[in-house]
C-alpha cells in the first residue's frame, strides 16, 4: 500500500471512531469517511479488527513524531529543556473539542486492553516507549548533574508517565482541566528531580 492511501485510511478511520466509537465503528462507517469504497478497504484489510490493529500502529508512530518533534525543538544538550518540551507535549493546557475527542478515543481502545492480548500488546508498546524516553532524558541529566543523582531514572520514569496518563483520563471523565496537574508537576519536577545547584535547570522549567 503507497503512503498516500494509508494516510487516507487512517484518517478516515479516526474520523468514524470520533463519530461513532471503536465498539460500534463499521468498515462502511469508516469509508462513508474516505474517498476509498468499502470493497476498497477489505482490499487492504480483511476485517475491520485487522484494520483497526494497523490504526494502533499509525497513532503509535504519529505519537513518537509528536515527541521527536518536541525534543527537536528543545535544547538537545540540555536534559531540563528536553524534559520541559515532552511536557508540554503531553500535557498542554489544550481545552479544545478535538483534543479531548483524541483523548476520549485513546481511553476507550486502553479500555479493551483487558480482553484483547493484541490490543494490550499496542498499548505496551506506547507505555515502554515513553517511559524510555523518560528514562533517558533523567538519566542523562543525572549523568551531567542537572538532576539529583538519588534519582531513580525507571522508577521516576514509571511515574512521570502514570501522572500524565491518569491527568488525561480524568478530564476526558470529568471535564477537569489538567492546568492544576501541570502545575504540580513542574513543581516535583523543581524540587524533587533538580540536583542541589542546577539553578539553570530550575528557570528552564516553568512556574
Amino acid at each position: 500500500m503507497d503512503p498516500e492511501t494509508r494516510e487516507e485510511i487512517m484518517g478516515a478511520t479516526y474520523r468514524a471512531l470520533r463519530e461513532h466509537g471503536y465498539a460500534d465503528v463499521t468498515m462502511q462507517a469508516i469509508a462513508d469517511e474516505s474517498a476509498k469504497s468499502k470493497a476498497a478497504l477489505h482490499y487492504h484489510y480483511d476485517t475491520k479488527r485487522e484494520l483497526l490493529l494497523a490504526f494502533h500502529d499509525h497513532l503509535f508512530e504519529s505519537f513518537v513524531e509528536r515527541l521527536d518533534d518536541a525534543e527537536a525543538a528543545a535544547d538537545a544538550d540540555d536534559p531540563a529543556s528536553r524534559l520541559t518540551s515532552i511536557f508540554e507535549r503531553l500535557l498542554s493546557a489544550e481545552d479544545d473539542d478535538a483534543h479531548t475527542e483524541f483523548h476520549a478515543l485513546v481511553l476507550e481502545t486502553k479500555a479493551r486492553g483487558p480482553y484483547d492480548e493484541a490490543v494490550r500488546r499496542k498499548h505496551l508498546r506506547i507505555d515502554d516507549h515513553v517511559r524510555a524516553r523518560f528514562e533517558t532524558i533523567l538519566r542523562d541529566g543525572i549523568e551531567e548533574g542537572t538532576f539529583d543523582e538519588a534519582v531513580d531514572p525507571e522508577e521516576t520514569a514509571a511515574f512521570l508517565w502514570t501522572l500524565i496518563n491518569g491527568c488525561h483520563t480524568r478530564k476526558v471523565a470529568t471535564g477537569r482541566g489538567v492546568e492544576p496537574v501541570r502545575r504540580q508537576l513542574y513543581e516535583f519536577a523543581r524540587t524533587t528531580l533538580v540536583a542541589d545547584g542546577g539553578a539553570h535547570a530550575a528557570e528552564v522549567l516553568p512556574e
